[in-house]
């Protein structure tokens, strides 16, 4: 099971800017009306961020995850 964790962990945060554009067009399209307009990349990298923790909270301790 640790072995297919750390997979999924390492294929989420490879993935986590394709994932965070697909999050935010998903998300925008739906509540575009109620976001306080931000600048589009800084968004996209601050969700990137967090689905890159998502990921390594799969197969890295928690503490260390927490941290960051």
């Amino acid at each position: 099971m640790k072995d297919e964790l750390l997979y999924i962990g390492n294929k989420i945060i490879t993935s986590k800017k394709e994932l965070a554009r697909n999050f935010s067009a998903l998300l925008d399209s739906e509540y575009t009306d109620r976001l306080i307009y931000r600048e589009e990349h800084k968004i996209l990298e601050w969700r990137a961020e967090i689905i890159g923790y998502l990921g390594e909270s799969l197969f890295e301790e928690q503490p260390i995850v927490s941290k960051k």
